[in-house]
């Protein structure tokens, strides 16, 4: 192979700095088949391309809107696959967005009751005057 044919990509630690997850991270979501095997030098390192990143990035901000990782490994496709994988992610969004609404719904039902509270205790201390 000539040294122009190698793989190219980035090595973990890089990989790492650019996602913003630990090297060990990016090595259990590839032991899980969240990322699909990544290309390794002739040293046997790990070299992340840009759409290896970009799909790390992805799970990450997934996580960050309270999705599992089973949640993201059940939706996302095994091997990166434009279309595939644009449809999966929409999805995963839709769900977390739902979610998020749903937890805003429960807030807001919280913060009346609260209020509600509020008033009560409110009209309890003006009573006594």
């Amino acid at each position: 192979m000539a040294e122009n044919d190698s793989p190219r990509g980035a090595a973990i630690s890089e990989a790492a700095r650019r996602t913003g997850l630990s090297a060990d991270t990016l090595r259990y979501y590839e032991s899980i088949g969240l990322l699909p095997p990544v290309a390794r030098d002739k040293g046997g390192r790990r070299l992340y391309g840009d759409d290896m990143i970009r799909r790390a990035s992805f799970i990450k901000e997934c996580r960050g809107y309270g999705l599992s990782l089973s949640r993201i490994l059940g939706c996302l496709p095994p091997r990166q696959d434009g279309a595939a994988e644009a449809e999966a992610e929409a999805a995963l969004l839709s769900e977390a967005r739902a979610s998020t609404e749903a937890m805003i719904e429960l807030l807001r039902i919280r913060l009346a009751r609260i209020d509600g509270r509020l008033r009560q205790l409110a009209r309890e201390r003006g009573g006594r005057g």
